[in-house]
Order: C-alpha cells, then structure tokens, then sequence
C-alpha cells in the first residue's frame, strides 16, 4: 500500500498518494521537466536545454554501431552516455570521433564546458586522454565504484 498524504490548502482538502513506477512512460519525464523548466525560468531565465545525439552507423548495412546522447543547458553539454555497440568497431578511434563530434555541437551552441560521469570500470583514462578532469568523486563498494565526475572546458579556436 502507498503511503498517503494530506496537506491542508486554502479552505479544501487536497490528497495525494506517492508510489513507484516500475517503467514510467515517455510522458512521465516529459511533465515532470516542464514543470521545472517552468519554474526555473519563472526564478531565472529560459531553458535551453536541447538534446545531443549522434550516431555511429555502418557504412555496409546501415545498422546502428554507437553513438553519443546528451544534451546542452546553461553553457555545458552534459555527456549522458556513449558507447560503441558493436566489439569489432571499439579501440578504431570512433570513441574519440564520437567525443569530437559532440564538442563541436557544443560549441556551436556557445557551449564553454563539457561534463560526464563515469564509474571507475568505465573510461577514465579514455576521458583523460581527451582532456577531461576528475571534479568529484563518489565512493562506494568496488568493483563498480569509485564513480568520477569530470569536465572539460571547451573553446572555438
């Protein structure tokens, strides 16, 4: 059973109940970030959250073989995940040609820094090569963590 909530506003009774959702819908995440974008530019300016996604695709077949998805707001361009797919197209250079490419959407769009994070498993060193710096750190058990939050800062020229 959910828990239920009762706040007093005005003179009615206004209810709400909390619960989990196992596989929330598209529109689930779609209201949720109006609602903040609404509030943030209510306190601050407008949003300019846009989504960043390229894609890696086969010159053969077509088919999808990684790619880069993220997205830009306030001057940064947050790196939410990239990855090569398929195993005979890693350690080609095509990470990098992924990263590239996302820094120049970035700077088209005035974009001054680039930020991800990554658990220690994952690419680090791959990150440092292309001149990302640890920020933060989040410990936790191993093998997964240490979780590393890193940035770049980025410039035309």
């Amino acid at each position: 059973m959910s828990p239920s909530l009762a706040v007093r506003q005005e003179e009615s009774e206004f209810r709400a109940r909390i619960r989990q959702i196992r596989q929330a819908p598209p529109e689930f995440s779609a209201a949720l970030l109006d609602a903040l974008n609404r509030f943030t530019e209510s306190r601050a300016f407008p949003s300019d959250a846009e989504e960043v996604a390229i894609e890696l695709v086969s010159e053969n077949d077509g088919s999808l073989l990684g790619g880069v998805w993220g997205y830009t707001l306030f001057g940064s361009l947050c790196v939410d995940m990239i990855v090569v797919i398929d195993e005979t197209a890693r350690k080609l250079g095509y990470g990098s040609k992924l990263m590239a490419a996302a820094e120049a959407v970035a700077l088209s769009r005035g974009c001054h820094l680039m930020w991800l994070d990554t658990f220690a498993f994952q690419g680090t060193g791959f990150y440092e090569k292309l001149g990302f710096e640890v920020f933060g750190r989040q410990d936790g058990p191993a093998p997964i963590y240490p979780r590393y939050f890193m940035q770049k800062h980025i410039s035309a020229g």
